[in-house]
Protein backbone atom coordinates (compact mmCIF):
# COMPACT_ATOMS: atom_id res chain seq x y z
CA UNK A 1 0.00 0.00 0.00
CA UNK A 2 0.96 3.35 -0.76
CA UNK A 3 2.36 5.85 -3.53
CA UNK A 4 5.34 4.72 -5.61
CA UNK A 5 6.93 7.46 -7.90
CA UNK A 6 8.85 5.88 -11.10
CA UNK A 7 10.97 8.02 -13.43
CA UNK A 8 8.92 10.62 -12.63
CA UNK A 9 5.59 9.26 -13.39
CA UNK A 10 2.76 8.36 -9.88
CA UNK A 11 2.06 4.43 -10.70
CA UNK A 12 -0.37 4.40 -7.33
CA UNK A 13 -1.34 7.80 -6.10
CA UNK A 14 -4.15 7.85 -3.11
CA UNK A 15 -2.03 10.08 -0.39
CA UNK A 16 -5.03 10.33 1.65
CA UNK A 17 -6.20 6.81 1.54
CA UNK A 18 -3.76 6.60 5.17
CA UNK A 19 -2.70 9.01 7.62
CA UNK A 20 0.77 9.42 8.79
CA UNK A 21 2.54 9.17 5.16
CA UNK A 22 6.02 10.47 4.45
CA UNK A 23 7.54 10.25 0.60
CA UNK A 24 11.43 8.99 0.83
CA UNK A 25 13.09 9.29 -2.59
CA UNK A 26 15.10 10.81 -4.85
CA UNK A 27 15.03 13.91 -6.76
CA UNK A 28 16.43 14.39 -10.69
CA UNK A 29 19.24 15.91 -9.47
CA UNK A 30 19.62 12.52 -7.06
CA UNK A 31 19.11 14.01 -3.60
CA UNK A 32 17.53 12.53 -1.45
CA UNK A 33 14.09 13.59 -0.46
CA UNK A 34 12.23 13.25 2.77
CA UNK A 35 8.52 14.64 2.96
CA UNK A 36 5.57 14.90 5.06
CA UNK A 37 2.73 14.00 2.96
CA UNK A 38 0.04 13.22 5.52
CA UNK A 39 -3.33 13.97 4.01
CA UNK A 40 -2.19 15.45 1.09
CA UNK A 41 -4.68 15.20 -1.85
CA UNK A 42 -4.20 13.77 -5.04
CA UNK A 43 -3.76 16.96 -6.87
CA UNK A 44 -1.46 18.70 -4.51
CA UNK A 45 0.56 15.28 -4.14
CA UNK A 46 1.18 15.37 -8.04
CA UNK A 47 2.03 18.85 -8.38
CA UNK A 48 4.43 18.55 -5.54
CA UNK A 49 6.09 15.55 -7.71
CA UNK A 50 6.55 17.65 -10.83
CA UNK A 51 7.57 21.07 -8.82
CA UNK A 52 9.99 19.29 -6.55
CA UNK A 53 11.46 17.12 -9.57
CA UNK A 54 10.92 13.85 -7.73
CA UNK A 55 12.49 11.30 -10.44
CA UNK A 56 12.39 7.76 -7.60
CA UNK A 57 9.93 7.76 -4.42
CA UNK A 58 7.52 5.10 -2.31
CA UNK A 59 5.67 5.81 0.51
CA UNK A 60 5.59 4.56 4.28
CA UNK A 61 3.66 4.97 7.28
CA UNK A 62 5.83 6.27 10.06
CA UNK A 63 5.28 4.18 13.36
CA UNK A 64 4.82 5.62 16.94
CA UNK A 65 7.16 3.45 18.37
CA UNK A 66 11.06 2.26 17.40
CA UNK A 67 9.76 -1.40 18.53
CA UNK A 68 7.82 -1.93 15.39
CA UNK A 69 8.85 1.04 12.95
CA UNK A 70 9.04 0.98 8.99
CA UNK A 71 10.17 4.38 9.20
CA UNK A 72 11.97 6.84 11.24
CA UNK A 73 14.16 9.83 10.67
CA UNK A 74 17.31 9.00 10.85
CA UNK A 75 17.90 12.93 11.78
CA UNK A 76 16.41 15.02 14.12
CA UNK A 77 16.87 18.71 14.29
CA UNK A 78 20.68 18.15 13.21
CA UNK A 79 21.52 14.93 15.51
CA UNK A 80 21.88 11.54 14.87
CA UNK A 81 18.86 9.61 16.11
CA UNK A 82 19.84 6.52 18.01
CA UNK A 83 17.47 3.15 16.61
CA UNK A 84 16.40 0.81 19.02
CA UNK A 85 16.45 -2.95 17.44
CA UNK A 86 14.23 -5.20 17.70
CA UNK A 87 13.01 -8.83 16.28
CA UNK A 88 15.65 -11.48 15.42
CA UNK A 89 17.35 -12.19 12.41
CA UNK A 90 18.51 -15.57 11.71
Amino acid sequence: LGIVVQDGKITYNSPSALSGLYLIGLNKDNLLVVKDIDGMSAADFESYVNEAGIRDAVAFQEESSDSNNHFVPLIINNEARVLKRSGKRG
